[in-house]
């Protein structure tokens, strides 16, 4: 299935948005000129990421500070203990 939910050039690097595709929320970020997919919600508990920071290749959740990689979604630190499902 294809949805067409944003253009490229509606984000900016840094940029984090939540859309809904195929009634599931989604969390698009512009990292380092490309758009990433990724779970909208924190893998702690569940914190809106689309309300956290984006800054050196780093996502980091508003709630309690978990890290991941904004290019993969691994996990980089805790608290939470899995990385995000892209």
């Amino acid at each position: 299935m294809e949805e067409r939910v944003a253009r490229a050039a509606d984000l900016r690097d840094g940029e984090l948005r939540e859309v809904e595709v195929g009634g599931k929320k989604c969390l698009l970020l512009a990292c380092d000129g490309a758009l990433r997919a990724f779970g909208a919600r924190c893998t702690h508990y569940d914190g809106p990421l689309a309300k956290g920071l984006l800054h050196d290749g780093r996502l980091v959740c508003p709630w309690h500070q978990g890290t991941f990689d904004a290019r993969t979604g691994d996990l980089l630190e805790p608290p939470p203990l899995s990385g995000l499902t892209p």
